[in-house]
């Protein structure tokens, strides 16, 4: 009888474990949904409000607008090289980039590395102008995922060139052409064309007009390696 009454109890009890571990684990993924579900709601709330297609059409034009077959072949090189060695190859994110800002984050405790690709940044600064977070990095995500389904490599490029920040208040290439330069975009010199190119990585702490020590470290770290990344650039520029 107590040997029955044992496997009875064991019985409701190993039951009554399974219904919890289920009940957790579908409010776990229920969870999990909802979570996908508002992400990529806010997402298409946030491009409902402006359109990517329209932003580029509004972009394009205005006066200050550089197209892409007038932007100088080594400004592109130079720039997918620095910012985005992969930019022609992946889908708008990289997933060894992301996992790269998350532990660099991680080990310092705050956010200091975004992982982000070209795509991501024009992302941001199409829609957002708030402060980093993981929340804004994941919407970038999804956003720079529609920008890879809605414009060619060539049309991302070309925006994210004539909104970039190029420090000193100067966005887009052309304005940041004339501000340093004096001189049109389409005018620039290759050694030009290399400085535009590394204002990018830091427009504020590294602006070659304030800080011209940080520009000019930046500079050379790249500088060193410009002639390998950028044979490898145009190489699949041109596939």
């Amino acid at each position: 009888m107590d040997t029955s009454l044992c496997a009875v109890v064991l019985y409701y009890v190993m039951n009554t474990v399974l219904f919890v571990l289920l009940f957790i684990s579908v409010s776990v993924v229920t969870l999990i949904l909802l979570a996908i579900a508002f992400v990529y709601g806010y997402a298409q709330v946030v491009m409902w409000k402006r359109p990517i297609m329209r932003f580029y059409e509004e972009r394009s034009s205005q006066k200050d607008y550089c197209p892409y077959e007038q932007i100088p072949k080594k400004m592109a090189e130079y720039v997918v090289t620095i910012e985005d060695d992969r930019f022609f190859d992946h889908k708008g994110f990289r997933y060894d980039s992301i996992r790269y800002a998350y532990k660099r984050n991680r080990k310092e405790k705050k956010i200091i590395a975004g992982g982000s690709t070209i795509t991501q940044q024009l992302a941001k600064n199409m829609y957002f102008h708030f402060r980093r977070s993981y929340f804004r990095k994941i919407i970038e995500l999804v956003i720079a995922i529609r920008i890879e389904h809605t414009l060619s490599k060539e049309k991302i490029l070309e925006l994210y060139l004539n909104i970039i920040y190029f420090g000193n208040g100067q966005y887009g290439i052309c304005d940041a052409a004339e501000f340093y330069f004096d001189n049109d975009v389409r005018s620039l010199s290759i050694n030009q064309i290399f400085i535009l190119a590394c204002i990018i990585a830091a427009p504020t702490a590294s602006n070659p007009i304030q800080h011209l020590d940080v520009f000019w470290r930046i500079r050379n770290q790249w500088l060193s390696v410009k002639k390998m990344d950028t044979l490898l650039c145009r190489q699949r520029m041109q596939q």
